[in-house]
């Protein structure tokens, strides 16, 4: 028999162990039905869906953009004058104008007139070249081209670009420069070609030197030259900009029969350059002819239908050219204006014999005869003795041309 006192903390314990065990019991009991009914606040996290296997890689799709419609266009490329020329703002109005009409025309800088030939010939994507009179006749004496130039055609007179010779004050006439420091610009320039004809033409020994027209003004200024050569349309933005007491002046180039075949008679104004010329007075000079020229494909050739296109478009939209908002050389271009030893772009006559009528000044009445004379003088032409009869017909058409423009302005 066991005590009471013996049987007491055993019975303790077990009572102790009942309650441990309950207790356990609850608490899990609690933690489950947590679990399986959570309270209305309590957020859910849901388990990620499989992807894949394990392991496996997973890669975005890709959408291709869609490839832009490429437009129809014919693509002309058109290189003429360097930086601030007339021929190069030409261009790019005329890229402007026709190039809303299934074009797309691509001015390009010209390095000089002699590269602008070569480029037409060897570098890719050129179609046209903007070339002067001048330089066509070297081109036949020029080893590099003189093989080639029966390939080319010409398109039409483009525009004039007038010889400009800026002297120091004391220089007052072209024959004191005999012996002088003369700059005829760039060495492979037009100016510096145009330079060497007129004095080799006029007879006149100079100690030459090859420098940037920009660069030789301060030179000149300071007398440190005795002049130099710029040829470029009038008005020059650089002559434009000298100021009134520069000690500068521009000299004159009296017109000779010398003269014909290659350069055209014309003078500077007031108006042109008001700081370098007075009032009521003028400056004789020549201008250049400029053409643009293109090379004589076959017409088998695609390229062929690509040029005569373009020429086709550029004629239809001269006159609007010619009118007031765009540069006072396209009012310069006669079209039919030929080139003495060249021919014609095929392309190029047949669309003048149907859109341009050539009028003869033989056959020209009393009055428009008279208006001719006056036009002649506008233009600083001052003895009609002196100019060859295609020169004469050249200019008559020209003022023809001009007249018939102005009638169709008028009467819009």
């Amino acid at each position: 028999m066991f005590s009471a006192n013996a049987i007491r903390p055993v019975k303790c314990g077990v009572i102790h162990g009942l309650i441990l065990a309950f207790t356990a019991f609850s608490l899990s009991s609690t933690s489950a039905a947590q679990t399986s009914q959570p309270e209305n606040n309590t957020i859910q996290v849901q388990p990620l869906p499989q992807l894949g296997q394990p392991n496996q890689v997973v890669r975005p799709k890709v959408v291709k953009p869609a490839t832009p419609k490429r437009p129809q266009q014919t693509t002309i490329g058109l290189i003429s004058g360097p930086y601030g020329s007339a021929s190069l703002q030409m261009s790019s109005e005329l890229s402007q104008l026709i190039g809303e009409k299934g074009f797309r025309v691509i001015p390009l800088v010209g390095d000089s007139q002699n590269q602008n030939l070569r480029d037409l010939f060897w570098l890719r994507g050129v179609d046209f070249a903007v070339v002067q009179s001048d330089t066509l006749s070297w081109s036949k004496q020029d080893s590099d081209t003189k093989d080639l130039v029966s390939k080319l055609r010409y398109i039409t007179e483009f525009s004039n670009s007038e010889v400009h010779i800026l002297a120091h004050r004391s220089v007052t006439d072209l024959k004191d420069l005999e012996g002088k420091t003369v700059n005829l610009g760039p060495r492979k320039s037009q100016a510096s070609l145009t330079a060497r004809n007129i004095l080799r033409a006029l007879d006149i020994t100079v100690r030459p030197i090859y420098l940037d027209f920009q660069k030789s003004i301060q030179q000149t200024r300071d007398n440190k030259i005795s002049a130099t050569f710029l040829t470029s349309g009038k008005p020059a933005p650089l002559l434009s900009q000298i100021s009134r007491d520069s000690d500068l002046r521009l000299l004159d180039i009296g017109y000779s029969d010398i003269f014909a075949e290659t350069y055209t008679p014309t003078l500077l104004s007031h108006e042109d350059y008001p700081n370098l010329i007075s009032e009521n007075k003028s400056v004789d000079t020549l201008a250049v002819r400029t053409f643009l020229i293109v090379y004589n494909w076959r017409r088998t050739n695609p390229r062929y239908a690509k040029v005569s296109k373009f020429v086709s478009a550029m004629f239809a939209n001269l006159r609007t050219l010619q009118s007031a908002g765009y540069h006072p050389k396209w009012r310069e271009i006669n079209p039919t204006s030929s080139i003495k030893g060249w021919q014609r772009f095929d392309a190029a006559t047949k669309i003048l014999q149907k859109e341009f009528r050539d009028v003869s000044l033989a056959n020209a009445t009393a009055k428009t005869r008279s208006a001719f004379e006056k036009f002649l003088s506008s233009q600083g032409v001052r003895t009609t003795s002196l100019l060859t009869p295609q020169e004469h017909e050249r200019l008559f058409n020209q003022f023809m041309q001009m007249r018939k423009t102005t009638r169709s302005q008028e009467g819009k």
